[in-house]
């Protein structure tokens, strides 16, 4: 058997040494083995025996059976003070001793006991064995120690006396019978209290309590000595009842009157056995503290006996949970105490005491604590927010982790010591392992997402007819499901972290669980190999509250590039660097040691979190967009099908096109589920409100890299980009733009409640401003758009940041020319979709300048800028006649096809003429050309809109020669289609389906001609030689006075403009006839006109000045070498000039000639 600790002064042996048998040992005396047990953690720590004279040894046989007693951990040992050479031992009589390695020695003599180190079993039952105890008044009884009492009688190592606590135990050994009375407890009040507590009797059975026959014996033998010191008198009523549990199973079953705390089952399974043990201490445990709660008693021996009594209550349930009164248990058994943990059963402060007083054995506390944390994992696995069946064990977990002994946790240190702590993966599902078998996985992995857990849509969002009101209280109640659960993951994690033993493991977990799901940030993944949006959000949520006491300015900015940074951005894009750039830019970085500072927690949760948000909220809205998106082509589709079910019909499709709506059916269904949950999972403004608090941290960060430090913003910014700024993730500005992006749709109130939006407002601008800056143009236009979805003519919920925007200083004095600038930029971006990306950038910079243009001090900077950057603002308008000439042409195509169709559908004679086959095909085009069309129509409208604008505040860009004669071409066109013949072609059913307004449209162009009419303009519209002619405005001014019904002034004046250009017109003819002989060294190469300005291009080439700097608006290139070429690189070829209009004087004096 185990011996626990001996007595230094008296024995040189070492903890550990095993003890068999009989021994004699000195002077007739024996070693008692069998003494109170104490657990093994309280090495150093020797138990007390009890004060006994040899004649009543016989008294003390214990009733372990024999296969027990191996399995006792502890033991204590009795040695007499003055006389170290007696010690008492434990007699079995028919049992050898066998000679081992270890000796036992007493100091005094040279005496040595031989023992084995190996743990052997008594055969004999314990009813046989029998004690001898050395009588001696003067002996020194070893005191109980628990692990909170810290201080032991000896220094066990030394073997120096402890003066203090030989005081202390003198004082405890005067608390016998004729200390009792103080605090008014008599004897009696003791017995009684301690009936009371441990439900036993000595005396008869009663109701409720159950018979000792062993203190009975006590009693009666002598009841006038039954005890000197009340820890031997509670160890033995302790000893006796679990012996009857071992034995035959709970005692209390067999009482007629079992009273509802005693244990109440019996069954001869250990485990259960062991179960009630546990049950009956911990019930005596809280009785004891509630007898001392009633009576208030500080001192004495009902004090001393209530703490003996909790203390001992506590000792023996840990020898329970170890198994040694049945079977020794290991780690991987179920836990004994779980079922009390999650029922709430187990007081406070008895599982602070278990957790303190076993932490300081590992391997004892292994084997209580483990199955522990192993069952509360299983039952998490089995949970779900169906209801609220999580709270217990997250409950459980989160006190266990908060239990401090000294200054560490032990169950923290436990669970990162587990092998599930964090599991290296076995499949390519690296990601999806980490949350469905690592430790914490189970309990972070509780979502709300259809994807994750689909029994929440089942149970919530079943029902097709759920009402408006049901479905908001149900999304509330899930949301307080989630809230609940992440403000308990916090604190345990916040635990795991606070430990100085587990912070590093804990850092490691996070790192690793956002490396192995780095995939999530693709557009394109496996979902079943990384973690779930549930999983990613709970870790994110709890960063950003790790992050709430974070300051900026102890956030160490170059972690990124620091050789222990545990996130990985070297595949990332760069917001303005290449990766060779950055490289070197490290290398010579690392030449000065004092640029890199040792990273600290505040840092790497920092840029953690800004990681997991990468990685967690734009992957779960992206998710969420494509359910939206979905939803919505499906129903299209159903529409669709639908609309068309006349056609197919009693036809071979008829059942093909019934599967194909009945499974869309069920797909809408499912997405619809899905979508309430994640509006339950994702729309939670308390999530939105904690990322919009980080991201408004980093934005201030990102301003700060580009703005000298202690300065404030201003623009515009220096030419060269920061390397600091430049090397960053572009993720990390794109992220920010998205995020808000979703926001402002669905939860506009956090931005429009902000008590402070300057860094929103900086970062816009400033980015916005600075488009050199950053090399991503798709990047910018994100910020476009963002300013865009502000508006309040798009969400009127933001419009106090949107007026915070526009109003300030920066803006107004830059916001104007970097709109144009990027108007003009984004013609080319190297995608290959940057032909038709360009036209919903450019319209959203429309409606931005449309709600400018209501600022005045804005339409001041729109003349400043067509004044002083002529030639920015000229791009400028060139791009926007561009795209008005494009958009107005492919408008109205798509409305003469959808006419033609609609019309052939009228005719049902030539329609049914068709083939089943040709009938779908136009149908199918007739769809195609609906979409296209809608949408070409609103961003005509608005181009026209902004051209309206524009040429309300100025009119001399739009007048450049290079300009005008194209403005002025595009505009007759246009005309020619909405005032001619041909208008009729356009008459389409349900125009406004298609957002087709040609009234609107035709009062637009004449606008336009209003605003710049001039005599430039007229010479221009003569000129036109693909659309004007006399009768064009004949017909256009008809139309606006009769249909359009225009101001009458506006017409007559439209009428007048009409008139000179018809006038020019005649001459033009004339003069065309006059020179269409004209040699070809005077007309233009590409035009084949009479030049009149003539310039040299560095090629050589010579041109008409108006028509290079056309082409030059579109493309910077020699239109014949396609070198770089520039307006400036023009040369005016003065000598061709002069020859050129002393042939034109010529040829019109010469009547020959003109004749």
């Amino acid at each position: 058997m185990l011996v626990d600790a001996v007595y230094k002064p008296t024995l040189n042996w070492k903890p550990g040494t095993h003890l068999e048998g009989m021994t004699r040992f000195v002077g007739g005396d024996w070693l008692d083995l069998t003494r109170a047990v104490r657990p093994l953690h309280q090495q150093h720590h020797p138990a007390k025996t009890r004060n006994r004279s040899l004649p009543r040894r016989q008294r003390l046989q214990r009733k372990m059976p024999s296969h027990k007693l191996s399995q006792v951990k502890c033991l204590s040992l009795e040695v007499p003070v003055g006389e170290p050479e007696k010690v008492v031992v434990m007699e079995v009589p028919g049992e050898s001793v066998d000679s081992g390695v270890g000796s036992l020695e007493v100091d005094g003599g040279a005496q040595s006991m031989e023992v084995d180190k190996t743990v052997r079993s008594a055969p004999l039952a314990m009813k046989q064995a029998r004690t001898q105890i050395v009588s001696n008044q003067n002996r020194k009884m070893l005191p109980i120690v628990t692990c909170q009492r810290s201080v032991s009688q000896m220094d066990v190592d030394s073997g120096i006396e402890n003066p203090e606590q030989d005081e202390i135990d003198n004082r405890k050994r005067k608390l016998s019978k004729e200390s009792m009375a103080l605090c008014g407890e008599t004897e009696e009040v003791i017995l009684q209290t301690i009936c009371q507590v441990f439900k036993v009797s000595w005396r008869e059975q009663g109701p409720g309590v159950i018979y000792l026959e062993g203190l009975a014996s006590e009693f009666a033998e002598n009841i006038e000595n039954v005890f000197e010191n009340i820890e031997d008198l509670v160890s033995f009523i302790l000893m006796e009842v679990l012996t009857l549990f071992s034995t035959s199973g709970n005692p209390f079953t067999s009482l007629k009157e079992s009273t509802s705390e005693s244990p109440s089952s019996s069954t001869a399974e250990d485990g259960q056995i062991e179960a009630e043990m546990l049950k009956y201490l911990i019930q005596c445990y809280e009785r004891a503290k509630q007898e001392k709660s009633q009576k208030q008693c500080t001192q004495g021996s009902l004090e001393l006996l209530i703490t003996e009594t909790s203390s001992q209550c506590l000792a023996h349930s840990m020898l329970v949970l170890q198994g040694s009164f049945t079977q020794p248990r290991n780690n991987s058994q179920p836990s004994l105490l779980l079922p009390l943990l999650l029922t709430q059963d187990i007081p406070d402060s008895f599982l602070v005491e278990l957790v303190v007083n076993s932490s300081h054995d590992n391997n004892g506390f292994a084997v209580i604590f483990e199955p522990v944390i192993l069952g509360l994992v299983q039952t998490m696995q089995r949970c779900s927010l169906t209801s609220d069946e999580f709270n217990p064990p997250l409950l459980v977990l989160r006190e266990l982790c908060k239990i401090k002994v000294d200054n560490f946790r032990p169950i923290c240190n436990l669970m990162t010591q587990t092998s599930c702590w964090l599991p290296k993966p076995i499949t390519s599902s690296a990601g999806r392992e980490v949350e469905k078998i690592s430790l914490l996985g189970s309990f972070l992995g509780l979502s709300v997402f259809a994807e994750d857990d689909p029994k929440v849509a089942e149970k919530f969002f079943s029902s097709a007819n759920i009402s408006t009101s049901a479905m908001k209280l149900t999304t509330e109640t899930l949301q307080g499901f989630v809230e609940r659960l992440r403000e308990e993951l916090f604190h345990i994690l916040k635990s795991l972290l606070v430990n100085a033993n587990t912070r590093d493991k804990m850092m490691e977990f996070l790192s690793v669980v956002l490396k192995r799901n780095q995939k999530r940030s693709q557009l394109h993944v496996d979902e079943s190999q990384v973690a779930g949006d549930g999983f990613m959000l709970n870790i994110l949520v709890i960063l950003q509250k790790l992050n709430e006491k974070v300051a900026p300015n102890r956030v160490d900015k170059m972690y990124l590039h620091h050789k222990q940074c545990r996130i990985d951005i070297s595949q990332c894009t760069r917001i303005n660097a290449t990766s060779e750039g950055v490289s070197q830019w490290i290398e010579k970085l690392n030449s000065d040691e004092s640029v890199w500072v040792e990273p600290k927690f505040p840092t790497e949760c920092y840029f953690m979190t800004m990681h997991c948000q990468h990685l967690a909220l734009l992957p779960t809205i992206r998710h969420y967009s494509q359910r939206v998106q979905s939803l919505r082509e499906l129903t299209r589709m159903i529409e669709e099908l639908q609309g068309q079910e006349a056609q197919w019909k009693n036809t071979p499709q008829e059942r093909r096109n019934r599967q194909h709506l009945e499974k869309w059916k069920t797909q809408v269904k499912k997405i619809v589920r899905a979508k309430a949950c994640a509006d339950a999972g994702l729309l939670h403004e308390n999530l939105l409100w904690g990322c919009f608090e980080f991201y408004r941290n980093v934005m201030s960060m990102i301003v700060g890299m580009v703005v000298p430090e202690g300065e404030e913003p201003s623009l515009p910014l220096p030419d060269k980009v920061p390397m600091k700024f430049a090397a960053l993730p572009e993720y990390y500005i794109e992220d920010i733009t998205e995020f808000l992006l979703f926001i402002v749709p669905h939860c506009p109130q956090i931005l429009e409640n902000l008590p402070d939006n300057r860094d929103l407002v900086h970062f816009v601008l400033i980015f916005l401003c600075s488009t050199n800056y950053i090399k991503n143009p798709y990047l910018v236009a994100k910020l476009v758009e963002l300013m865009f979805v502000l508006c309040p003519a798009i969400q009127n919920k933001t419009s106090k940041v949107y007026e915070a925007i526009q109003l300030h200083p920066l803006a107004l004095n830059h916001l104007i020319p970097s709109l144009m600038k990027f108007y003009t930029d984004v013609e080319t971006t190297g995608a290959s979709s940057e032909f038709y990306d360009k036209f919903s950038i450019r319209y959203h910079i429309s409606i931005i300048f449309k709600s400018l243009r209501k600022v005045q001090l804005h339409s001041k900077a729109i003349i400043t800028a067509s004044q002083v950057s002529g030639g920015q603002f000229v791009h400028f308008i060139n791009m926007l006649m561009n795209d008005t000439t494009f958009l107005l042409d492919e408008s109205l195509g798509c409305l003469k096809r959808i006419r033609d169709i609609q019309e052939a559908r009228k005719n049902k004679g030539d329609w049914e003429t068709l083939t089943q086959e040709e009938r779908q095909q136009r149908s199918r085009q007739l769809s195609t050309d609906e979409r296209q069309c809608r949408s070409y129509l609103t961003l005509t409208n608005e181009t026209l809109e902004m051209f309206i604008f524009l040429t309300e505040l100025t009119k001399a860009p739009f007048l450049r020669p290079e300009l005008c004669d194209r403005l002025a071409a595009m505009l007759n066109y246009n005309l020619l289609q909405l005032s001619s013949r041909n208008r009729n072609d356009l008459r389409v059913d349900n125009k406004e389906k298609y957002g087709f307004d040609p009234k609107k449209m035709m009062s637009q162009l004449t606008s336009i001609y209003l605003n710049l009419n001039s005599p430039e303009l007229a010479q221009a519209i003569a000129k036109d030689e693909r659309s004007y002619s006399s009768n064009l405005f004949e017909e256009a001014i008809k139309v606006v006075r009769h249909v359009v019904k225009m101001n009458s002034f506006k017409v007559d004046t439209f009428a007048i403009l009409a008139k000179k250009a018809n006038e020019l017109y005649v001459k033009l003819q004339q003069a065309y006839i006059n020179f269409e002989d004209a040699p070809e060294d005077f007309k233009d190469p590409l035009m084949a006109t009479l030049m009149t300005d003539p310039v040299k291009l560095p090629s050589g080439a010579v041109m008409e000045r108006s028509i290079i700097e056309r082409h030059l608006l579109n493309s910077q290139t020699d239109p014949f070498s396609r070198l770089p070429l520039t307006r400036d690189m023009l040369e005016d070829d003065g000598e061709l000039k002069q020859k050129i209009e002393d042939w034109m004087r010529s040829k019109m004096k010469d009547p020959k000639d003109n004749s």
